[in-house]
């Protein structure tokens, strides 16, 4: 009786089977959830397929029956999950979809709120002679020296000696 009751156990640690659960992260991001009951330091092969197409493809050493993964840059579509235990044999699967992203419009209201913003700040921006008074004189000076300077010559340089 001893005997049989432990095999009934060793069989139901064998015979257990695996549990897979993939949960969506944002738009490109899943999130998968292994748990095996009766798994020690096993191996895990992780495959990621989008339809009949091989996507991802991650090995998991050391699983003790619980084990988290992510998987991120995946394009919108259908994907599958599926993680073989390479030393018990168990296999489990489970699916998810990522639909196209929207593309974001603003709004009525943001786009008239924006545009009353860009009004308010161009009528607070001073115009340039109102910030420098000056300028202008400046400018005037500057053009009246090089007019000078080409009419009359440089009155900095030295004569030159005659011999």
């Amino acid at each position: 009786m001893k005997n049989l009751l432990f095999i009934l156990c060793f069989a139901a640690i064998i015979s257990a089977s695996m549990t897979v659960e993939v949960e969506g992260k944002g738009f490109s991001t899943l999130v998968y959830h292994v748990e095996e009951a009766g798994a020690l330091n096993s191996t895990l092969t992780v495959v990621v397929l989008e339809g009949n197409t091989q996507q991802v493809v991650q090995e998991v050493s050391g699983f003790n029956g619980l084990y988290t993964g992510e998987i991120s840059a995946l394009a919108p579509g259908t994907y599958t999950v599926k993680v073989y235990n390479l030393d018990t044999g168990n296999i489990g699967q489970a699916g998810i979809t990522f639909a196209p992203q929207e593309e974001l419009l603003p709004t009525e209201e943001a786009v008239e709120e924006l545009q009353e913003q860009a009004a308010e700040e161009q009528t607070s921006l001073a115009p340039v002679t109102e910030q420098y008074p000056w300028l202008p004189y400046l400018i005037v000076a500057l053009f009246v020296v090089i007019v000078a300077i080409i009419i009359f010559g440089n009155p900095l340089k030295k004569p030159k000696k005659k011999k």
